[in-house]
């Protein structure tokens, strides 16, 4: 007897290229710096995310999280829902530490409820 199991794996070549990621129904419009990408050590860094629901099904409890894992950074916006057709835009605000090194550093970006599968995409700033 033979099992078999079937995945789909999804490859951006470019993780910077503002492009929407369309997974269920559940789109990212828009992902924003709000400042620009270019923030100091002990600065605030904004993040602006608009989601659109363009599926058939409504998703309850949604979180959107970010997390700068090299600066021990995690916030998250959330519980909200998104229903058929709608959007939202929400803010995130992330406290960057006085003593940040210089250089560039990803953001892993999630979007996570009930009925969906984690979503994960991810941006860079640059600590000047």
């Amino acid at each position: 007897m033979m099992a078999t199991k079937t995945f789909t794996i999804t490859v951006f070549q470019n993780p910077n290229k503002a492009q929407s990621r369309t997974v269920e129904g559940l789109d990212f419009m828009r992902i924003n710096f709000v400042n620009g990408e270019q923030i100091r050590a002990g600065d605030a860094l904004g993040l602006s995310f608009a989601l659109e629901n363009n599926g058939d099904v409504g998703y309850d409890d949604l979180k959107i999280t970010a997390t700068v894992y090299d600066l021990g950074i995690t916030r998250s916006v959330g519980s909200f829902d998104l229903h058929t057709d709608d959007e939202v835009t929400k803010t995130l605000i992330l406290d960057i530490p006085y003593y940040a090194y210089p250089g560039e550093y990803p953001v892993r970006i999630t979007v996570s409820g009930d009925g969906v599968n984690k979503r994960v995409v991810h941006r860079y700033f640059n600590v000047n």
